[in-house]
């Protein structure tokens, strides 16, 4: 209480609050220079303060299309946006382009004199591109009898187009970019990012897009916030991502080094994160959910492909809640019916 009567009576803030302890995440398995950690910062508990209040007012500020950091609006919504429009798409005769960009170190090379001023004026490039879309400079998709139309999306600074196949849209896009970086120090990496095109008609088409924001060309599925956007769902290879990411987490080796009570905590800790984000999204398969459960079995009770030990108890009681006599991990099945339902 005495930090904020000051803040309110001095109108400065403290500048050992700007201080921070840094801790570098590996974005691989084998880092070996600075580039291939993740910085992440963790601020004093004053912040818990000032983010509480900003959220108040973050919805009326920030645009719809952007769907990070603030309430009420979930990663996996852009992932809905664009799989619909890829669903459309594919049905069309006219099909249309895929644009994911990559800007170069994000939050590092912005000019924070152009953050207070886009602060001030509401957001930056979604204007842009807002602008752009209503004087018909580039042309997305329109949903519900035209009264939604989308031209991209983001989350943070994941961003990605989706364009008629014209290319007039695709240089007003590189265009806008271009004024975006002036302005704001953001620059796009271009080796980093794809074009891709979907539709029947489309695919056949000789005209290289990608040469035009001298980028990669790319064909769907294309990872796209950790998920493979337009994939196929109905094909077990949708799903070798998730399979392969409780493989690693619920390795063998690992178990050797826990009790019991240790791999149900860790198996219960993976169960709650990782599959949440597929799961929200599309329906699993039954042999999917089983070959999960398989890995999370054998690692609990440390069965493996040459040697099955006795267990204590049945699959079906561990997956039960604590409440029935049960261990409370849960069947993934139901997990996906109660994160579809969500939705509704």
């Amino acid at each position: 209480m005495e930090f904020i009567n000051e803040f309110h009576k001095d109108g400065s803030v403290v500048h050992v609050l700007n201080r921070a302890f840094i801790a570098l995440i590996p974005k691989v398995g084998n880092p070996l220079t600075m580039k291939d950690f993740r910085p992440i910062s963790l601020v004093c508990s004053m912040y818990k303060v000032l983010v509480n209040r900003l959220r108040k007012v973050m919805n009326s500020i920030i645009g719809k299309l952007q769907m990070a950091f603030v309430k009420n609006r979930q990663i996996y919504d852009s992932l809905i946006f664009a799989e619909e429009i890829i669903h459309k798409w594919r049905r069309d005769k006219e099909g249309g382009l895929i644009v994911k960009l990559d800007f170069e170190k994000a939050f590092d090379n912005v000019d924070h004199d152009f953050l207070d001023s886009m602060m001030k004026a509401v957001e930056g490039l979604n204007c842009l591109l807002l602008q752009a879309a209503n004087i018909s400079l580039i042309s997305g998709e329109n949903f519900n009898n035209n009264k939604i139309h989308i031209t991209h999306l983001q989350f943070a600074d994941d961003t990605i187009f989706f364009l008629k196949p014209k290319d007039e849209y695709l240089l007003n896009v590189k265009r806008i970019l271009r004024c975006f970086e002036l302005a704001s120090g953001l620059k796009v990496n271009f080796h980093k990012s794809c074009v891709a095109r979907v539709g029947r008609e489309l695919l056949n088409e000789p005209s290289d897009w990608a040469l035009i924001f001298k980028c990669k060309k790319a064909s769907l599925p294309i990872p796209f916030l950790g998920f493979p956007l337009g994939g196929r769902p109905g094909s077990k290879t949708f799903w070798e991502t998730l399979v392969d990411k409780f493989d690693k987490r619920l390795a063998p080796w690992k178990r050797r080094f826990l009790t019991k009570i240790g791999r149900l905590v860790l198996i219960k800790a993976i169960i709650s994160s990782i599959p949440t984000y597929f799961l929200s999204v599309f329906k699993i398969s039954v042999g999917i959910a089983h070959r999960i459960e398989r890995i999370q079995r054998n690692f609990l009770w440390g069965d493996s492909d040459a040697k099955r030990r006795l267990h204590d108890v049945r699959w079906a009681d561990v997956c039960n809640r604590k409440g029935n006599r049960g261990l409370g991990i849960g069947r993934i099945l139901d997990k996906n019916k109660t994160l579809l339902a969500k939705r509704i």
